[in-house]
Parts: C-alpha cells; structure tokens; sequence
C-alpha cells in the first residue's frame, strides 16, 4: 500500500505544471503597473527641481517641465553663474536662450553649450530617464530578450537585456527589477562593441508625482564601479 502511495505521488509530481516563467514583455508590464497604477505617464504634466552633481560639475542643477500629453519641454541649467533655457513648444519649434535673451555669438553659444541641436536630445533624454519604466514602450523599445535571474547591489533580481530604437546614451540596456515588487533597482548601460566600457544606475528611493511612484535618485558609475555623478529629484514645483 505505501508503495502504491509512493508511485502516485510521483505520478502526480511528474504531471503537474512547472510554474511559468515570466516573459520580457510581461515583466516590465508589471513594472510599469507597479510605478504607474494609474496610467498617468502618458498625460503627466510636471515641473522638477533636479540636482545633478557630476564629478567635474559638482554644483549643476535643472528645473525641467514636461507636459507629455501636448509635447512641450523646458529645461534651465545653470552654466556656471548664468541660466540656460532649452524649449520646445507644443508645435514643436525649439528655442535656446542664455539669462532670458537670444545669444548669436558664436563663442558664447560654445561657450555656454546654446545649439539648437541639444533641445530634443535633452527633451528625449529626460522623458526617457524621468518616465523608466513607462517611458519603455514599443516606440523606443525594439527587442525585449528573456528574463533571468540575478544579484543587483546585493538584492536577488530579475535581469532583462532590451534594445532600443534609437540611442539613449547606448542602444542596449540592462534593466534589473525587485524580485518581490517589480521596481526597478538600476540599469547597465553597455555599448556591445565596447562592453567593458559603458556605465551602470543605481536607483535609490522614490517620490510620487501624482499617484506615480518614480525612482528620486540615480547614482551613475562606470563598470569599474568608479562614481560619476547623481541625479536626485529634490522636489516637485507646482
């Protein structure tokens, strides 16, 4: 009789399901469900202050304002003891301004980094950056590879390699999520030409921007774990 018993409990083993295993696609849905519940991203309107000490630039601050339902963009930096103004208007015309007034000079247009050019890369870095893991969708995201298991700064998590359409600092990314509630912990940004070369984010806690949960703090390395700088949401201006 326990024989009989033996046989059918691994008979029933054997036939059941294994657990399905997440897909790429299916992970950063529930990532995004849990940072934007409500589906707010795609009609989000904004304004941060954002310090973002670099290594060579310890004292850069932003304010950024998003409006991602009509386009619209402003970023003001500080260039050295003067502001620097990048727009972009809701019909899509950009304009670049130095203490308020239009700069023709070319010097100082170097000098101060006022090329028309940099308008949309700040415009499309920032929405990328501010929005992860909303901001991942089919129009920028090209390929979503399979999930795997591992260890970010010390946390079990799932790893999920993308590439995108077009160059956000690189075209292939690394994404890490929590094991237990999908947050995103931090990004591997890699060059596969160049994959010893390339930088990593670690995301530290989170401030809600309407019922949005985004990550407060990006601290970014090299691979060689070497600090280069931060990006910290230091508060909302409304």
């Amino acid at each position: 009789m326990r024989y009989f018993v033996l046989l059918l409990v691994i008979s029933l083993a054997s036939c059941s399901s294994p657990e399905k295993q997440l897909s790429g696609k299916e992970l950063l849905e529930k990532s995004i469900q849990y940072h934007d519940p409500k589906g707010q991203w795609s009609t989000a309107e904004f304004t941060l202050r954002i310090q973002e000490p670099r290594i060579q630039n310890p004292e850069r601050f932003s304010l950024v304002y998003m409006n991602n339902k009509n386009g619209a963009f402003k970023l003001m930096r500080n260039r050295g003891e003067k502001i620097a103004s990048y727009g972009v208007n809701t019909e899509g015309n950009v304009t670049v301004l130095l203490d308020n007034k239009s700069i023709e000079d070319s010097l100082a247009i170097k000098k101060y980094m006022l090329q028309p050019e940099r308008v949309n890369i700040y415009k499309n870095s920032y929405h990328t950056m501010l929005g992860l893991p909303m901001s991942l969708n089919k129009t920028l995201v090209s390929k979503i590879n399979t999930v795997s298991e591992a260890n970010f700064n010390g946390v079990p998590a799932y790893k999920l390699d993308i590439e995108l359409k077009r160059k956000v600092f690189s075209n292939h990314w690394t994404l890490y999520f929590s094991d237990k509630d999908f947050s995103l912990l931090g990004i591997d940004i890699v060059s596969l030409n160049d994959p010893e070369n390339g930088e990593r984010l670690y995301f530290e806690k989170s401030i809600q921007i309407g019922d949005m949960t985004m990550p407060r703090m990006k601290h970014w390395y090299d691979l060689n774990e070497t600090y280069l700088g931060s990006d910290i949401i230091v508060y909302e201006i409304k």
